[in-house]
């Protein structure tokens, strides 16, 4: 079966519902993520401004169990790989990875999320208002933008409808407006803007500039990992992916320093593999590759000679992948 129908069956198996809010529920297509195939859209060579303001916005429904039971980071827009990252974390909390958090967000509803930084404060906000503010400044350095998913994490489940990007600080006025009736395309400063109503192919135009526009899945040909268009939301008791297959809980210590503990627990059967990564992407450590029953474990980790950072605890089930971030002083 194709990977289109798949991910359709899987996405329309009952249930829906909607709340009024964004131009997707006024008549237009947006898109589907299954997460259980790292579901994305590659927008190649995008990047930030290297300095000044900047704001990013999106409208999301998620439509899992849980955020707790779906993974610790799930990813809405993220740049080269955390750099920077915005999405909603295991607490259920919009995040800017990892100087910002705050609002819960629900589950199996349309919600606006948005961060703007003015250079000198950082603030979140859920639904047109603002919910956090810190004077920690962003990562940004990373080159090419992924929608949904881009490098390790989580990827999304459920909608992502309306992204925007802005090089400049939207206001707690402009936000509630964009949410609202949505920006005109040729707006000051509006760097992109994704509203997903193609009708097919695999391009997804930048309505802002065409010279950046992305691509369904990873490459301009069909693949699996291909977002679905629709214009339906539509819930399930979705298939077993590594949120559910298998729980990686944080390490603890963490921070640490020389070694620590990383236990996860396995809701059925499976070929594990748990590696330790660097914010590039590279592996650094192999700490388990074999097949494990059911049930609780703890792995040992000892740093050795890796430099003082941040890294990623990755677990691979059957080819899916959740993970946990470490940070070793």
């Amino acid at each position: 079966m194709s990977s289109f129908f798949r991910k359709a069956g899987l996405l329309a198996l009952l249930g829906s519902g909607l709340s009024l809010s964004s131009y997707a529920q006024r008549g237009g297509n947006f898109l589907g993520f299954t997460s259980t195939e790292a579901d994305q859209v590659t927008v190649p060579n995008f990047a930030l401004p290297a300095t000044g303001p900047f704001t990013l916005e999106a409208w999301v429904y998620y439509s899992g169990f849980s955020w707790a039971g779906s993974g610790s980071y799930n990813t809405v827009i993220e740049f080269g790989n955390d750099d920077p990252w915005f999405g909603v974390n295991g607490s259920g909390r919009v995040e800017l990875y990892s100087d910002l958090e705050g609002g819960t967000v629900p589950v199996r509803t349309w919600v606006h999320l948005a961060y703007s930084w003015d250079g000198t404060t950082g603030t979140l906000y859920l639904d047109g208002a603002p919910v956090g503010t810190s004077i920690l400044a962003p990562a940004r350095g990373g080159s090419g933008m992924g929608i949904g998913y881009n490098s390790s994490d989580t990827g999304w489940q459920g909608y992502i409808d309306e992204v925007m990007v802005w090089s400049t600080a939207r206001s707690a006025a402009q936000i509630q407006s964009d949410r609202t009736s949505g920006p005109p395309v040729a707006a000051p400063f509006l760097l992109a803007y994704f509203k997903f109503e193609e009708a097919s192919g695999q391009t997804v135009t930048n309505l802002a500039n065409a010279a950046f526009n992305g691509v369904l899945g990873s490459t301009s040909a069909t693949e699996p990992n291909d977002p679905i268009r629709t214009s339906t939301v539509v819930n399930s008791a979705r298939q077993q992916s590594a949120a559910t297959a298998a729980r990686l809980l944080p390490n603890y210590p963490n921070p640490f320093g020389g070694a620590t503990t990383i236990p996860f627990e396995l809701r059925r059967a499976g070929r594990v593999r748990v590696a330790v990564l660097d914010l590039a992407g590279r592996e650094v450590a192999t700490l388990l590759e074999e097949t494990r029953a059911a049930g609780s474990y703890t792995l040992p980790f000892q740093s050795r000679h890796l430099a003082a950072g941040a890294y990623l605890c990755q677990l691979t089930i059957d080819g899916q992948r959740t993970t946990q971030r470490m940070l070793l002083r």
